[in-house]
């Protein structure tokens, strides 16, 4: 996985500081996420999950994205702005902890976050091509993703408070990009 990622991360044209970190959770919990430190941590979950390499890098060309966009850092400044906001708009800095005044933020932060989420894809999709590993990868393990997060939780979110984008609307840009190399 570590050389399969290093080609992947040549290939990302990324230039800052990427540090592969391999971490087990004890719910099992399939995922990947990237720090704002460059560090990149994929769960023992997902490697399990994984069907093949492919699909890793498939996540781990989405985590790419997030480090080449910088959207931790965004997403910090982003928060710190819309607590500002509410802060001001309800003149009480101690009402940022109250349940109708948190509601906003959330909000605001989810949207930011599901932006971010599609950022990462489309950066991921243009790599994966580039790598020549097959757009399909990244569909399989999301599927697969989402059928073992919801057998663990049982419950999602609602989609107005989730930081992802549903599931099909972020395959569907995977979908159309291997119907149109299918079209050559």
């Amino acid at each position: 996985i570590r050389e399969h990622f290093s080609e992947l991360l040549r290939k990302s044209g990324y230039t800052g500081f990427v540090h592969l970190k391999f971490r087990r959770m004890y719910d099992g919990t399939a995922n990947a996420l990237a720090l704002p430190d460059g560090t990149v941590v994929v769960t023992d979950g997902l490697i399990q999950l994984a069907a093949d390499d492919d699909q890793i890098m498939a996540v781990l060309a989405h985590e790419l994205g997030h480090l080449h966009h910088r959207h931790s850092l965004r997403q910090l400044l982003q928060n710190s702005f819309t607590l500002l906001l509410v802060t001001s708009i309800t003149g009480d800095t101690s009402a940022v902890g109250n349940v109708a005044a948190a509601l906003p933020l959330a909000v605001l932060s989810a949207k930011y976050s599901r932006d971010h989420e599609r950022e990462a894809d489309a950066f991921a999709l243009a790599l994966l091509m580039d790598a020549g590993i097959p757009p399909g990868a990244f569909i399989q393990i999301m599927t697969r993703i989402e059928q073992d997060t919801r057998r663990i939780y049982q419950n999602s979110p609602p989609p107005f408070l989730s930081t992802h984008p549903p599931t099909d609307e972020r395959l569907d840009t995977y979908r159309k990009a291997i119907d149109a190399e299918k079209s050559f």
